[in-house]
């Protein structure tokens, strides 16, 4: 039997995720990443390649990220190994569920979010992130105002669930999750 457990080359990732109708009106989008992701069926695995839309810079990564804690849905493990391109085409040959999405960067009230906005079979689904230093500071940071609500508790918002799903899945999900919203 295995023992799972955090390698010493891991480390906690502490965020929160917001659910937004729009990406934020004054959002710079000359600056920013397309992002493919390569979720790998059955593991923890993501295989990422990330495109700057100023510089035309690629970077490939290979990714593990999971629950530190189920309880703590803000406490993530993280690791990542940069690739090469040679490297990143050997992986990517596995196949694996695609989802794509480009990042922006958005400094509000003294912190940097990043804004995803979601592409394809996605379409119209636009995420912030915030990333914090500790647990605490995590717990202690008030949604922001251009958020229409937090949703870092609902796996249906996490990358590998969304990656897996058709268009179709996605838009009955996506409708039934705002109805369920609308009537709380």
């Amino acid at each position: 039997m295995s023992t799972q457990r955090s390698g010493k080359y891991a480390r906690f990732e502490y965020e929160r995720k917001f659910l937004l109708v729009r990406p934020p009106r004054n959002l710079d989008t000359t600056q920013g990443w397309q992002i493919v992701d390569h979720y790998f069926v059955g593991t923890r695995l993501r295989l990422r390649k990330m495109i700057s839309l100023a510089e035309g810079e690629t970077i490939y990564k290979l990714g593990q990220k999971y629950l530190a804690n189920p309880e703590l849905t803000t406490t993530l493990t993280m690791t990542n190994m940069y690739l090469d391109e040679t490297e990143y085409n050997v992986l990517v040959a596995l196949g694996g569920n695609i989802l794509e999405k480009t990042r922006y960067r958005y400094p509000y009230e003294n912190r940097v979010y990043s804004i995803d906005v979601f592409g394809e079979r996605h379409e119209g689904l636009v995420l912030a992130e915030i990333e914090a230093e500790t647990e605490n500071e995590m717990v202690a940071l008030e949604p922001p105002a251009f958020a229409l609500r937090e949703v870092t508790d609902s796996a249906f918002f996490r990358g590998g669930y969304l990656a897996q799903l058709s268009a179709e899945v996605f838009r009955g999900e996506f409708f039934q999750f705002s109805l369920d919203f609308a009537f709380e």
